[in-house]
């Protein structure tokens, strides 16, 4: 998230969460970007090679609406995201 660029921020928004508790923490998140491809800025990012990418179909598919809505609206702290509990979480705006 550091290294994101701020002008991306025209082309995408998302949000980032921490997940677990020590020393087992896990970091996901969901994106969604303007257009159906990856934004090159992105690519760009140092650290993007490491996190595993798929396209969610949540206007047709109740799994990853169901997975938007778990990411998207988890609290902010000790609340739990898709069955696991949120350590941190960031916007990206």
């Amino acid at each position: 998230m550091q290294r994101t660029d701020a002008r991306l921020s025209k082309f995408a928004f998302g949000r980032m969460l921490m997940l677990g508790a020590e020393p087992d923490l896990n970091i996901e998140g969901i994106w969604m970007y303007r257009g159906q491809e990856i934004p090159a800025m992105m690519n760009d990012n140092p650290q993007f090679e490491y996190f595993e990418k798929r396209k969610l179909d949540f206007m047709n598919n109740d799994d990853d609406l169901k997975l938007v809505g778990e990411f998207w609206g988890a609290p902010k702290e000790e609340g739990f995201c898709n069955g696991v509990p949120v350590a941190q979480n960031e916007w990206f705006k």
